[in-house]
């Protein structure tokens, strides 16, 4: 069960969402171990546009969740009566805009912060819980009403609050180097891809710096109206839950279809490929995700929402793989 209730509003200038929901399940067939669990979540976001060049974001969140018990730390020979890794995780994100759409030059900058805290089986997980800072610049040039050129830096600074006992901290800092284009090329079609470098450096120094290719791509297709397509692929680093991995570098790709069927119902269908290198290591996790959603708008406040969704993972490392 996943209740959730929101309230939007728009005056213009200032639009702003703020949200909370649970999602409660119980497993059947469990004889020992965890067999339900109840998390919790709230989130808000506004934007406001007190002038024309001037453009303001924000998004603020806060969840009571938990790592599914057989993945992440508990992947590996935990006993099975042991309860589940309940953390709460703090998000926040600003970002300004200074320019307008005719303007030659955009500035764009944003400020992030995550962290995370585990509740439960402490004697473990104390050594999980950590805090990612980040910062973002990006400049766009437009060469017209439908394109520009851009060019960013992105930092992000990962910290443990704990060191495994026996591990080398895993604490470092990335650094991405990007340019690229985004464009509207007609009402059917729009694009944003970025490419570049990342540079991740380990506090310690006696561990070499890891140089590989960066990018970040979202590509848009509406043939008719009320049918949108979406690709997005890119490279994101992940913070491990392992003590002999520095972090886990993630390759992924989304295809995605929304349709409209009517004023009232909307479908949303997904696949996705996960490639996660587990830096350090020689593991490797091929995932793939197959999601379907239905939206039924029964009225103006009320909207019904069901889907279904299979994951399955494929290991390099015995007794890893699963379907979900």
């Amino acid at each position: 069960l996943s209740p959730y209730i929101g309230l939007i509003g728009d005056d213009g200038t200032l639009r702003y969402k703020i949200g909370a929901g649970l999602e409660q399940a119980t497993f059947s067939n469990v004889n020992v171990g965890p067999d339900n669990y109840l998390d919790k979540a709230v989130s808000s976001s506004v934007s406001w546009q007190p002038l024309a060049r001037h453009y303001f974001s924000g998004d603020l969140s806060s969840k009571d969740g938990h790592d599914p018990f057989g993945s992440f730390r508990t992947e590996n020979n935990i006993p099975l009566d042991e309860g589940l890794d309940k953390w709460i995780e703090n998000k926040a994100s600003l970002t300004y805009r200074y320019g307008s759409a005719s303007a030659r030059i955009n500035l764009e900058s944003e400020i992030s912060a995550d962290t995370r805290r585990y509740q439960t089986n402490r004697q473990y997980t104390q050594y999980l819980d950590y805090r990612v800072l980040g910062a973002r610049e990006t400049a766009f040039y437009n060469v017209s009403s439908k394109t520009a050129l851009l060019a960013e830096v992105v930092h992000f600074q990962q910290v443990y609050y704990a060191t495994t006992p026996g591990y080398s901290t895993n604490d470092g800092q990335e650094n991405h180097i990007r340019v690229g284009v985004r464009w509207l090329a007609t009402a059917h079609t729009s694009g944003d891809i970025r490419i570049g470098q990342y540079r991740r450096d380990s506090v310690l120094p006696t561990q070499p710096p890891v140089k590989a290719l960066d990018w970040s791509a979202t590509l848009n297709w509406s043939p008719l109206v009320y049918s949108h397509f979406s690709l997005q692929t890119g490279n994101q680093s992940q913070v491990s839950y392992l003590a002999n991995v520095s972090y886990i570098e993630n390759r992924f790709a989304t295809l995605s279809w929304v349709h409209e069927w009517s004023s009232v119902l909307q479908t949303h269908a997904s696949a996705t490929y996960l490639d996660s290198e587990f830096m350090a290591t020689a593991r490797q996790d091929h995932i793939h995700t197959f999601a379907f959603e239905a939206d039924y708008n029964a009225s103006l406040r009320w909207q019904l929402i069901g889907g279904a969704a299979y994951s399955n993972r494929v290991s390099n490392e015995a007794l890893l793989g699963f379907n979900v």
